[in-house]
């Protein structure tokens, strides 16, 4: 048995058609019920000043990057959930206009990195979105 690890969960990764445009952005989601709601602006302030978004409700991470590049092309880069939901639905907005939105019935295959006979057991799942 190696020491590979895994993460269980659901990543959905943004592709957006276009640079993310400059705005406060609100990403509302709903899991299996449960409201989070994040909030937050681009351009993102410097790489040492934190996250860019403050989120209320279930454990969400919204990747945001660009933080070193010129602020046109600062953006956010996937939703991640440590949890395994069984319905998620997201809106985004900009300015208070909505942007995209989607649901997502994952599925959570079970993979074992290190061989059937080795830990850990995964079960994640994974998609990509055009959000615009």
């Amino acid at each position: 048995c190696t020491e590979m690890g895994c993460v269980d969960g659901l990543r959905v990764t943004f592709e957006p058609s276009s640079r993310w445009p400059a705005g406060v952005y609100r990403f509302e989601l709903v899991i299996d019920g449960a409201t989070t709601s994040c909030t937050g602006s681009l351009p993102l302030q410097s790489c040492e000043s934190g996250a860019a978004l403050s989120c209320t409700g279930a454990p969400v991470q919204i990747g945001e990057s660009g933080c070193a590049l010129p602020a046109a092309e600062h953006g956010f880069s996937e939703f991640s959930l440590a949890s395994a939901p069984k319905h998620v639905q997201v809106s985004i907005s900009r300015d208070g206009k909505p942007v995209a939105e989607r649901e997502f019935h994952p599925t959570y295959p079970r993979s074992q990195p290190n061989g059937p006979d080795c830990p850990p057991i995964c079960n994640s799942a994974s998609d990509s979105w055009r959000v615009f």
